[in-house]
């Protein structure tokens, strides 16, 4: 039975390709159509090839779920027997059968021997699951290959190369940007091209395959211009990374998008950094402190929270979130929207431009993320303290930060919600003193103001008896 589906141009160049090669990579950014075609590609393999195996592999489970929901409604229109458990399969009356599985669980169907094998997202396979499907290239019985990936700068480089080149007239390439494949309109690209920072645009979308490595942060020294201020009224924000064995502490405070004041400690005890932050803190307008949780990261962040009795933002950094907080911070970089004090300044402001100018990134084996940190022995605490200080807008929306401080507000001025604060902070007596008389204060205004409008009252009252 025949499917007709109405074809891009570079899928009909790539249907006519695989008519001569065996094995064809498809190198393309997103949203170019390459997961749906090769399920039509293996869709047209199955129905013309009665009793053979095929193997689609997805990069990750969530793709292969995608890609089954797609060709779900074929199988059935097929009559194909359609199995969830133990694995993915799909078996049509002619004796054809797939089996669906995702790279991290490969080894579940390696004993099925295929005539084909299409692999979506190839570029965040496995490293394992990438020299497996080598084997059954180069097997006695050499297996056919379809495989499609948005590039990375790993193993996926090889098998472009091979394609590019022909190897052994078996190989062959397709290489499709996302503009190219029409699915996109161009105002929607150039939305893109704001949004993202210069080097995912070129892997993402003009499907370029870039170098795995390198510095992260474009134009730090040109950022590198600003002044310092000693104290604010508020407005302020305040990183805070604490010192893990060897590494130093580092305080980062900024005000929209100035950095303004850095502080960098070596073998501080965490009990004196918390007085150091709690103090800095008020300094700057009893600014809110962001910190990582992770490691030691939670004592300090309790210390200055329960003792100090100061506002504390916590947040774990994972390699996701840490690489998230990079690109926002990237393309802060790229369009001017954050400003260094001169490196002059001191010797923590000079180590922040060192850092951020020597930080690398480097991909993990599957290919899917950076891995992000200084180079061999050096350190990147003052990366780490920038990112969290500017991590609010880049986890939460503003609206949600505005009223979370909104809130912290109303929360602070309730009176029970003071006294309990107070009761709980034995070192804060005088702070509590001094809001036990303002309270008073405030009542005993209250009294009369209530006493004046009571005789406004009464006088307004006996004026109309008077009228009348």
């Amino acid at each position: 039975m025949k499917f007709r589906f109405p074809l891009l141009p570079w899928q009909v160049q790539a249907r006519a390709l695989r008519a001569t090669r065996d094995l064809v990579v498809v190198n393309g950014g997103v949203h170019t159509g390459k997961t749906v075609w090769g399920a039509v590609e293996l869709l047209a393999d199955m129905t013309s090839h009665p009793g053979a195996v095929f193997w689609w592999v997805a990069g990750q489970r969530f793709q292969l779920e995608a890609m089954w929901t797609f060709l779900r409604p074929y199988f059935v229109h097929l009559q194909a027997r359609i199995r969830q458990a133990p694995l993915l399969s799909a078996t049509l009356p002619n004796g054809a059968v797939v089996y669906g599985v995702s790279a991290e669980n490969l080894d579940a169907i390696a004993s099925h021997h295929p005539l084909a094998i299409y692999g979506d997202e190839v570029a965040k396979w496995r490293r394992t699951a990438y020299d497996l499907v080598r084997l059954r290239l180069v097997s006695a019985q050499p297996t056919r290959g379809l495989f499609l990936s948005t590039p990375r700068p790993n193993f996926w480089r090889e098998m472009v190369r091979w394609g590019r080149e022909e190897k052994s007239g078996r190989w062959g390439l397709i290489h499709v940007p996302t503009p190219e494949a029409g699915l996109v309109t161009a105002q929607t690209i150039e939305a893109i091209r704001e949004d993202l920072p210069d080097e995912l645009f070129r892997q993402e979308i003009l499907a370029e395959l870039l170098e795995g490595g390198g510095n992260v942060f474009p134009r730090v020294r040109e950022a590198a211009t600003g002044n310092i201020e000693v104290s604010a009224t508020g407005g302020c924000l305040i990183g805070y990374d604490p010192a893990k064995l060897r590494d130093f502490a580092v305080v980062l405070v900024r005000r929209g998008r100035r950095v303004i004041w850095v502080e960098r400690w070596a073998k501080i005890p965490y009990v004196e950094q918390a007085a150091r932050v709690a103090a800095m803190s008020r300094k700057f307008g009893n600014a809110s402190i962001i910190i990582d949780a992770g490691g030691p990261g939670e004592a300090a962040a309790e210390l200055l929270s329960r003792e100090r009795g100061i506002n504390v933002e916590r947040i774990t950094f994972t390699n996701e979130l840490k690489e998230r907080l990079v690109n926002a911070n990237i393309l802060r970089f790229e369009q001017g929207k954050i400003i260094l004090p001169t490196p002059t300044l001191g010797p923590a402001y000079a180590a922040l431009v060192d850092e951020l100018t020597a930080f690398e990134r480097r991909r993990t084996d599957a290919g899917l993320h950076y891995a992000y940190s200084a180079p061999d022995g050096e350190h990147d605490d003052c990366v780490s303290a920038l990112l969290l200080a500017f991590c609010r807008e880049d986890t939460m929306p503003g609206i949600l930060a505005y009223y979370h401080d909104e809130a912290m507000r109303i929360l602070r001025d309730d009176p029970a919600y003071r006294m309990q604060e107070f009761r709980e902070k034995p070192h804060r007596e005088a702070e509590y003193r001094q809001w036990l008389e303002e309270e008073a204060e405030k009542e005993k205004e209250e009294q009369a103001k209530n006493e004046r409008e009571a005789l406004a009252d009464e006088a307004a009252s006996l004026a109309e008896k008077n009228e009348e």
